[in-house]
């Protein structure tokens, strides 16, 4: 229930997962499965989807009979992925769900390290005074600073580093004071498309000021010159347009961009 303190949560739901790795289908898991459907479709959450995980195909008649409890558009919304524990942190990773957040690991040793620090954390915060927002799940344009492994993979750090990797060329010949404006203008591009520059604390994820984030984010390009990493080109390539025949399809928006871009470079 505390996710849904944060908004975003809300709207967009929780997505499940469940791992039946190194269970036996020959116990009886049909009562199990049932409460389980009982339970995803009565708890006040937006429940968009699942993933089940499992090492034994026997398991899909009990898994298809766990699905039919819940209503078609839930069942159409859960993935069903067959493998070892490897192959299920893999198949997971391709939907978004970093392996940090997984109580488990390849070998399915399991983990409640992160789970305590979580715990540890609400203790904190819901016995102290501190007035600052705190952010419970981080949004997919958030920037998460620090170190952290999580940090690193987290969807909106790729943006935000590709923005850097955009802007390198135009920071490095630029003068004291017009690197500080850009990286001011950096800072505004994540917050106007709905980001925030988020960092963890002993209480969770907390906002930082404009300037704080202006800081890291000339941090950054300091850092990217010390690697000798230079911008990422990751557009597709330029495709040379044709004259097109009447009545021929017109471009798709990638095309459209690709072309776009090749002929402003061009210039």
């Amino acid at each position: 229930m505390v996710a849904l303190r944060d908004e975003e949560t809300q709207r967009k739901g929780v997505v499940g997962t469940l791992l039946l790795n190194g269970m036996s289908p020959a116990a009886d898991h049909q009562q199990h499965f049932k409460k389980l459907a009982l339970l995803a479709t009565s708890v006040p959450m937006f429940l968009p989807g699942g993933h089940i995980c499992t090492d034994n195909s026997m398991f899909l008649p009990l898994i298809t009979a766990f699905l039919s409890y819940m209503d078609r558009h839930m069942q159409t919304r859960h993935k069903i992925h067959i493998g070892s524990n490897l192959e299920c942190i893999y198949e997971l990773v391709t939907f978004g769900i970093p392996t940090e957040v997984l109580p488990f690991n390849a070998s399915g040793e399991v983990s409640a390290e992160n789970h305590h620090k979580w715990i540890e954390r609400q203790r904190i915060l819901e016995g102290g005074s501190d007035d600052t927002k705190r952010i419970t799940i981080p949004g997919p344009f958030d920037v998460l600073l620090g170190r952290e492994k999580i940090s690193q993979e987290h969807v909106g750090n790729v943006r935000y580093h590709f923005v850097i990797d955009t802007h390198i060329d135009h920071f490095e010949s630029s003068s004291v004071r017009e690197k500080t404006g850009v990286t001011r203008e950096i800072v505004q591009v994540i917050k106007a498309s709905g980001g925030r520059f988020l960092k963890l604390d002993y209480t969770g994820w907390a906002e930082v000021s404009d300037e704080d984030a202006r800081k890291k984010v000339a941090s950054a390009f300091r850092s990217k010159r010390k690697s000798g990493k230079g911008p990422v080109n990751v557009l597709k390539p330029t495709i040379k347009s044709e004259p097109r025949p009447s009545g021929s399809p017109m471009p798709t928006s990638d095309e459209e961009t690709a072309s776009s871009i090749g002929s402003k470079r061009s210039r």
